[in-house]
């Protein structure tokens, strides 16, 4: 088994990033300390000398029953926590609305479709915060169809037949873990798949019916077929593109997945996978573009500061200082985008570190961030842990101890 300066670095990232998805409710100032240190760590991990130390192997036929175990016991407490635990949020209103418009042969992205606002007249709920932005609810109808790209909306179909569309995301995340520990089969595979389950807000995220799990399991998707199968990274790179909006910080990042860059192979991958997502945009955008546009895109642009954001941003509001503009965070996530360009292997690990990293940058200084942002993150550094391994060759100076 090989343990690497790079893996160990990413090992530190996940905790600190963990430790700060705890303790952000309580604790913001603390927790946008954690974060920074996280993307501080990812930064090493990128750029730290290429030194492994190998180890003895641990059996894998140990190691796959280490595994079941694990992801059993999570899929049992997950299933007990979805049974008892229905917090009131409109995510999971949208969703059951949209699969019941789907099922039905109406579009979930028509422009005449409306949801009820479960914060309107329940201050105990929304405690004075603002979700929507101006004229987006009105007399108790949010005037908005399903937000995220359609891919969602197939998804969690099965879910919501079998009665919570929240089994879908769960299942994503289970389908997730099997990748990262199927990546290598070792106890980096092992760690990864636990933490993922065990030391993310995993259970936090899939009560609430974020989307994440599906944009995880397709990065998981995406760095498994460029170790394994590169004929598939297309389609699975395809996939994640059309799992949700900010999925687009990745497009650049793609060169990482390629061993070697030549401008022919990079928009060679682009297309393809483009043309992937396009297919499951298609449909939706010749049925109502209009309503396809207002949904995935100007929503999102009219959705307002939130106070309550696990961000730089929110923290400034609060001790009365005025927030960061949004040119100064896009200008943060093009440069950091290019660093790591610069300074990152050529490898689909730090593809997922690379990610991990733009997406932290992108989420803490931003107007809105919240668990299930940086949970992303934490998932992209679970996949970076996982196939680190998988790529040492002759360019790493390796240690070897034996019994």
């Amino acid at each position: 088994m090989r343990i690497s300066l790079p893996a160990l670095f990413c090992g530190f990232a996940i905790l600190t990033l963990g430790f700060a998805l705890q303790i952000n409710v309580w604790q913001r100032d603390k927790a946008l300390l954690a974060i920074t240190l996280s993307i501080i760590f990812c930064l090493l991990s990128l750029t730290s000398p290429r030194i492994a130390l190998l180890v003895p192997a641990v059996q894998r036929s140990v190691l796959w029953r280490y595994f079941v175990i694990v992801l059993v016991a999570y899929t049992l407490l997950a299933l007990a926590v979805l049974r008892v635990r229905h917090p009131p949020i409109d995510v999971l209103e949208f969703e059951v609305d949209s699969a019941q418009a789907l099922l039905r042969g109406t579009n979930p992205y028509g422009a005449n479709v409306t949801h009820q606002d479960i914060y309107y007249g329940h201050p105990e709920i929304w405690h004075g915060a603002q979700f929507y932005g101006q004229g987006v609810s009105a007399n108790g109808r949010v005037h908005v169809g399903l937000q995220y790209p359609p891919l969602v909306v197939f998804w969690i179909i099965p879910g919501y037949l079998t009665g919570d569309v929240r089994y879908a995301w769960l299942l994503a995340l289970d389908l997730a873990a099997v990748l990262l520990f199927w990546m290598t089969s070792d106890l980096n595979g092992l760690g990864a798949a636990f933490l993922l389950l065990f030391a993310s807000p995993s259970i936090y995220v899939l009560s609430l019916g974020y989307t994440e799990p599906l944009l995880l399991l397709s990065l998981a998707a995406t760095v498994f077929a460029a170790h394994r199968n590169p004929r598939l990274l297309p389609f699975a790179f395809g996939l994640f593109l059309s799992s949700k909006q900010y999925s687009l910080l990745a497009l650049p990042l793609a060169v990482l997945l390629l061993p070697r860059f030549s401008w022919k192979q990079y928009l060679a991958l682009l297309a393809k996978a483009c043309s992937v997502a396009a297919i499951t945009v298609i449909p939706f955008l010749i049925w109502d573009p209009r309503g396809l546009w207002w949904n995935l895109v100007t929503f999102l642009v009219l959705l307002p500061f939130r106070t309550d954001a696990m961000s730089f941003s929110a923290a400034l509001v609060a001790h009365g200082l005025p927030s960061i503009p949004q040119w100064f965070v896009a200008l943060a996530t093009m440069a950091t985008t290019a660093l790591a360009l610069w300074k990152a292997p050529r490898t689909p690990s730090a593809f997922a570190i690379s990610f991990a990293l733009v997406s932290l940058c992108f989420f803490v200084l931003n107007k809105q961030a919240f668990g299930n942002y940086y949970f992303l993150s934490f998932g992209a550094l679970c996949v970076g842990l996982s196939s680190a391994a998988h790529e040492l060759n002759r360019d790493f100076a390796a240690v070897e101890i034996t019994t």
